[in-house]
Parts: C-alpha cells; structure tokens; sequence
C-alpha cells in the first residue's frame, strides 16, 4: 500500500488563511539579485564580472529562507567583487537538480540531499555550520501542547507532517525510526502531508491540521527563540539520530577558483566584526569542512527511500 499524501495545496491554503504566505508552484525565483538591486539587468552581456548562483531549498518559507541567509551572501559577493544570485526552489530534489546540470553554483541543501548528491557524484563539499559548539543535528518529532500524545507510537493511525521528500530530519529520521520499532512504513500514519518548510510544518501542528510532524531540531530551536509564540503551543516527545548538519555544497560544473574563494570566506567569517555579526544573526557559530563520516547514518538508511545504499 503507498503512502496515503494529502495535496500539499490544501495545507498550505489553511495556512495561507492563518496568515502565513503561501509557497509559490516549483518555478524559478530569483528571491535576489545584487545586479538588480544596483539597476543592472540580471543577463547583461556587456557585463564581464562574475555572476554567482546560489540555491536555496525551502527549509523554511520562502521569505524566511531570504531573510535568513540574504545579507551573509551578499557580503560574501562583495568580498568576491561577484554578482550575487539567490534562486528560491521549493524541493530539495529541484535544487539536487539544479546542481546536477550546472544551473547554479553553490548551494544550501539538506543533509539527505548531500548524500544523494554525493552518490550522484555531481557536488563537491564547501562546508558545514557549526551550532551550538557542534557540526550535528537532529529531528524532532512533535505535537501540539494541548494534544495527548506522549511518543511515537501513539501517533499511529493519525495524521503527519513531512517537511520534503528529501529531506532527513523531515522525514527519513521518522522512517527509520518506524523501522527500527518495526511498524510499517506505509501505513502506520493515517494521512500524510508534505508541507515543504520546517515553519509551515510547525503551523500545522500548531493549527491542528496534522496531530504530529516530524521537523529540523536545529531550527525548532532557533524558532523558540525568534518566534515563541508559534513554538510556544508544541511539545517534542522524540529525538532522532544525529547527523552532519546541512551543508553548502557547488556543483562539480561551478568554477573551482571561485569556489575555493567562497569556501575560505566562510571559514574565515568569524575572524572579522562584520562576519561575527552575520554568523550571530543566522545562529551559526562559525562553518567548517564538512566531516562525510557524520553523514553515515543517513547513508545506512537510503533503502527506505527505495534508493541503494
């Protein structure tokens, strides 16, 4: 029996109506552009200097994703003398594809997506944030404060949020929980919905649209923080299997000088005042060389996805 997927569309036009901005469709956006922003045409032929395309998938909602990572990129184009591109996609696998082909050259993706980019042998390692002293993160499964489920297995029968597809904290981690407990994979939620951002996957909690969602621990964290009044009506009641962090990874077509350039600007943000204070305002501690060993776990637990390890 397949997985029962309520359209994400009517998900997203209950929270839409909440007051949350809908996703736009899988189109390419270019949320912004340093050449726009100086009165440049974005495909200017005459200009010569560089143009760098960075991806962003939706771990959170399109607008939040912008205003998370829009002025760490754009002074990292400054000190690149670079154009800078910020391409909005509403999967990971959209994104993995983007790479695949060349369309961009760097990009911020999920931890499941860097191992399949790794299988697929079409990205190279940048680097991976550090938060909270640690390059490791976790999924968190959670319900609404109010309801009266204590763990995983009570969620059976009932109804649950995936963040994406591909994505390990929003979903894979749960499947490899239900298989380690032995439930079945297809059949153990009652309905299922992909809502494509960790935010909107906490509104549905939050709104009672689904009982129980399974979301990134990291940015849960960060939202307790910066938005207590959503995350103040959810309770966790389970922790999975850590794993490397989500990295910025280029695509192996991208301009290795360029991005060899990129990468030491990250690993050398925290050395200066400016870039402490764009690390302190996206929650990172600083990046490092991503560690492939942290992402084991995950590569261990492709074949639920129907993917070979």
């Amino acid at each position: 029996m397949k997985i029962k997927t309520i359209p994400i569309l009517l998900l997203l036009l209950t929270i839409f109506i909440s007051g949350c901005k809908q996703i736009e469709e899988t189109s390419e956006i270019i949320l912004y552009s340093s050449k726009a922003e100086a009165g440049q045409n974005l495909r200017d032929e005459s200009d010569s200097g560089q143009i760098i395309r960075i991806a962003l998938a939706s771990v959170l909602s399109p607008q939040e994703s912008l205003s998370k990572y829009k002025d760490l990129l754009a002074y990292i184009g400054t000190e690149m003398d670079a154009s800078v591109e910020i391409i909005q996609k509403q999967s990971y696998q959209e994104v993995n594809q983007m790479l695949k082909s060349g369309e961009v050259d760097i990009a911020f993706i999920c931890s499941l997506s860097y191992v399949l980019g790794l299988k697929g042998d079409y990205i190279v390692d940048v680097a991976a944030p550090v938060i909270d002293g640690e390059a490791l993160y976790q999924s968190y499964t959670i319900v609404s404060q109010n309801s009266p489920y204590e763990s995983l297995e009570e969620l059976e029968g009932k109804r649950f949020a995936y963040t994406d597809p591909y994505s390990y904290t929003g979903r894979l981690s749960i499947l490899n929980q239900l298989y380690q407990k032995g439930y079945s994979l297809t059949e153990f939620f009652r309905d299922t919905y992909f809502t494509y951002s960790h935010d909107y996957s906490v509104k549905a909690v939050e709104l009672g649209i689904v009982d129980g969602a399974t979301v990134d621990g990291v940015l849960f964290d960060q939202l307790q923080r910066t938005n207590p009044d959503l995350t103040s009506q959810i309770r966790v009641i389970g922790i999975g299997d850590e794993a490397g962090t989500p990295p910025i990874v280029a695509s192996k077509k991208a301009d290795m000088k360029m991005v060899e350039e990129f990468k030491s600007l990250l690993f050398n943000l925290q050395e200066h005042e400016k870039g402490k204070e764009l690390l302190n305002e996206i929650g990172f501690d600083h990046y490092v060389p991503i560690n492939q060993k942290d992402y084991e776990v995950i590569q261990n637990a492709l074949f639920l996805l129907g993917e070979s390890s």
